[in-house]
């Protein structure tokens, strides 16, 4: 008789509020429940993604050259390390940048369907591909489709992919480019595990604030 008069009353107090319980026979059970988790994409949101912008931790001039090949900005230990507000990936970002953005995920190409220019794959990874100005032939071999981005390399391939892993919390990609006899690594991941592989001297002090901030936040 409690529990039904509980059910009852909860069900006329949502009521009041404008809220419909398909399942009120739950109700004693949300008493103990501290933390609710929604996921509704495609009915209240959409599951199209946009890129917002790309935080850098080094200035511009200050990152490596990448269109001889040097890696000078990778030495420079005593280069004072700060981040800029977001900027988008046009041809300001760096190639360093704009280089994983481009090659590094495991989207494939759907040669059966045009839509979402034929990429199969993360919504998140189609984002961030998108306005890089390079565009997948097929699933290994990428090409420069924007002419702002003069002066990059007209061609990425890529020669193997290791898949993202829970496990390890990330994923990592061989890929050359034209123009350049370098087989590059590019790998992406959480926050906390890519901090893990670079050297002490470049993390930035405000590191871990900043990567809480945007995965806290959502900006």
């Amino acid at each position: 008789m409690e529990l039904s008069l509980a059910v009852t009353n909860s069900v006329a107090d949502l009521i009041k509020k404008r809220i419909f319980c398909t399942e009120v026979f739950r109700i004693p059970l949300a008493g103990q429940v501290n933390m609710c988790c929604f996921d509704k994409t495609g009915t209240l949101t959409s599951d199209d993604m946009q890129l917002k912008g790309v935080r850098l931790t080094l200035e511009p001039s200050k990152m490596p050259c990448d269109k001889d090949g040097s890696n000078d900005g990778l030495r420079r230990a005593d280069t004072a390390v700060q981040f800029t507000s977001p900027v988008e990936p046009n041809s300001t970002l760096p190639w360093s940048s704009l280089r994983v953005m481009a090659a590094c995920h495991s989207l494939a190409r759907n040669k059966g369907g045009d839509q979402d220019n034929g990429l199969i794959g993360d919504p998140l990874e189609k984002a961030i591909l998108d306005p890089t100005g390079y565009k997948m032939i097929n699933n290994n071999f990428l090409q420069r489709s924007d002419v702002s981005q003069e002066g990059r390399p007209e061609t990425i391939l890529i020669l193997r992919r290791f898949g993202f892993s829970s496990k390890l919390k990330r994923m990592t990609v061989l890929c050359k480019e034209s123009g350049n006899d370098c087989t590059w690594v590019l790998t992406k991941g959480a926050p906390e595990t890519i901090k893990q592989f670079l050297r002490s001297e470049t993390i930035p002090p405000d590191y871990d604030e900043i990567s809480m901030h945007h995965m806290a936040l959502g900006e």
